[in-house]
């Protein structure tokens, strides 16, 4: 009873508070910020991500030329630009004239493994 007496008090403590606009304006900012943040985190999980598969395939076809590197470069500049290159080439019928045949099957295979296609 006690406990639920001082929880009712800190809730009406905090309203009372924020009707005052400069603490209003305090807990606004301090709020953007953390949405900024958690965005950032998001953002620098997806980059780490992108990076990681960049990685796997240059290390994987070494013998790709710098055109198709180009391309692969700019598929993972982005999840979706990542998650369009799937759906065109890895799940819909389309060719791609820079990957093709094994590489495109492996490549594929590391983008639906690397986790970064979900929740788009």
């Amino acid at each position: 009873m006690k406990s639920r007496f001082i929880l009712f008090l800190v809730f009406c403590i905090v309203f009372a508070l924020l009707q005052i606009p400069v603490i209003h304006q305090f807990f606004t900012n301090v709020q953007t910020e953390v949405v900024a943040w958690l965005s950032d985190a998001e953002k620098y999980r997806e980059n780490k991500g992108l990076e990681a598969l960049r990685a796997v395939s240059k290390i994987t076809f070494p013998e790709l030329n710098s055109s198709q590197l180009a391309y692969l470069e700019d598929v993972t500049s982005s999840t979706q630009k990542l998650q369009k290159f799937y759906q065109l080439y890895c799940i819909g019928d389309d060719k791609n004239p820079f990957i093709y045949g094994v590489k495109m099957n492996y490549f594929c295979e590391q983008v639906a493994l690397s986790g970064l296609l979900q929740g788009h």
